[in-house]
C-alpha cells in the first residue's frame, strides 16, 4: 500500500478542522498504518512527546503539504523492514522545506527582521528583500547577498515607479497592482515585526 493509498476520514463538510488534528490525519496516522514505529532506543513515552512536538509545530501546513511530507518518509523508509520514524529534526527541516511557517509563526524570520541585520536593511530600504529572503530559509546572509538584496531593492524601486505611473495612467494590469500590493503586504509585515520587538524593550 502506497502513501497516497492511506487515508483516514476527512473531517465533515463544514466542521472546522484543527492543524494539530489535521497532522494527526494526514500524517501520523497514516503512517502507523503503514507499519511505521517507533525509533529503537525511543520509549513510548518518548515518541507520544514527539509526536506532540510534530502536531504542534507544523499545524500550519496544508493537507497537501502534509501528504507530500508523508510520502518523502515512505521514500526513505523504502527498503527497511521496519520503517521507523525519523528523527524530530529531519521531519521538521523535510515539512520547512515543502511548507514554511508563516512569518508570524517562523522565529527563524522573526528573529532575522529584529536583528541589527533587520535595522540596517530598514535603514537602507532594502527590509522587503530580506524579509522575502528570511522566508526562504536561506542562510543568514552574507556580504555578497547583501549586495544582491540590495540590487534587488533598487529595480524593486523603479518598479514600483513604474506601476504606480500605470496606475495613474489607467494601464496598470491585474499582475502590476497585484505585485504592488505584495510588496506593501511584505512591508508592512516587516515593519510589523520591527516595531513589535521595540514595544517589547520598552
Amino acid at each position: 500500500m502506497t502513501a497516497t493509498e492511506t487515508e483516514t476520514e476527512a473531517p465533515v463538510a463544514g466542521e472546522v478542522e484543527s492543524g494539530r488534528a489535521r497532522v494527526r490525519r494526514c500524517l501520523i496516522e497514516p503512517m502507523a498504518e503503514m507499519g511505521f514505529q517507533r525509533r529503537k532506543g525511543s520509549t513510548v513515552a518518548d515518541h507520544d512527546a514527539m509526536m506532540a512536538k510534530i502536531e504542534g509545530r507544523l499545524g500550519y501546513m496544508t493537507e497537501r503539504g502534509l501528504a507530500g511530507l508523508r510520502e518523502f518518509c515512505v521514500r526513505l523508509a523504502a527498503g527497511g523492514q521496519v520503517p521507523y520514524w525519523p528523527p524530530i529534526a529531519s521531519v521538521l527541516g523535510w515539512a520547512w522545506s515543502i511548507e514554511a511557517p508563516p512569518p508570524r509563526d517562523n522565529a527563524y524570520v522573526q528573529s532575522l527582521i529584529r536583528s541589527a541585520l533587520g535595522a540596517e536593511a530598514e535603514d537602507g530600504g532594502w527590509l522587503v528583500e530580506l524579509y522575502r529572503t528570511a522566508r526562504r530559509f536561506g542562510p543568514p546572509p552574507n556580504r555578497y547577498s547583501r549586495v544582491e538584496m540590495q540590487r534587488d531593492a533598487e529595480e524593486s524601486a523603479r518598479r514600483r515607479a513604474r506601476v504606480r505611473q500605470k496606475i495613474e495612467e489607467g494601464s496598470a494590469s491585474g499582475d502590476d497592482r497585484a505585485w504592488l500590493a505584495a510588496w506593501h503586504r511584505d512591508l508592512q509585515d516587516a515593519l510589523a515585526m520591527r516595531r513589535q520587538d521595540e514595544g517589547a524593550g520598552e
